[in-house]
């Protein structure tokens, strides 16, 4: 899991907004797959933090980012609940 803070120093008091980000990784010459991360935005559209490679589960993040959503999570806690819900 790689952890991108884009604006550390922005408060995050507004509303933030979750979505599934994707990424394709070469393993190798013959081996290419996609994983999925969550990034975070906040009301502006503005990158907040991104956390890639979270599950090659596609249904995985979108019921976690859902979740995020819906419980209107800091982006404090962001890490620690995706390892909470990690198998």
């Amino acid at each position: 899991m790689n952890i991108f803070v884009i604006n550390p120093t922005k408060k995050r008091t507004a509303q933030i907004c979750y979505s599934v980000v994707a990424q394709t990784v070469d393993a190798s010459s013959t081996l290419r797959y996609t994983t999925y991360g969550i990034q975070a935005t906040d009301y502006r559209g503005e990158t907040l933090l991104i956390v890639e490679d979270v599950s090659t589960k596609k249904a995985f993040v979108d019921s976690l980012v859902k979740k995020l959503e819906l419980h209107e999570v800091s982006t404090l806690h962001l890490i620690d609940i995706i390892e909470d819900f990690l198998p």
